[in-house]
């Protein structure tokens, strides 16, 4: 039978592991997200927001057009070194 003074070093003991990641971890997190490409449609959000709004010209694209165009440029044309 667990105590309330043990339940309350339980809720101590645990409270860095169920809380908040460190913030190295985070950083980490975010460099590995931008490496590879996992945060490519939210920072295309961020600056269509800043640059973009209200243009009609260059209209919002989906998070499916943006990745098949995403695509289609880092693949299009000859992609070797000889």
């Amino acid at each position: 039978m667990i105590k309330k003074s043990d339940s309350k070093l339980l809720s101590l003991a645990t409270a860095p592991i169920l809380g908040q990641p460190p913030s190295f971890l985070k950083k980490a997190w975010r460099l590995l997200r931008r490496l590879s490409g996992d945060d490519a449609y939210e920072r295309y959000l961020a600056h269509y927001a800043a640059k973009h709004s209200g243009n009609d010209e260059h209209p919002l694209l989906s998070k499916a057009e943006f990745f098949k165009q995403w695509q289609d440029e880092k693949w299009q044309g000859i992609k070797r070194c000889c």
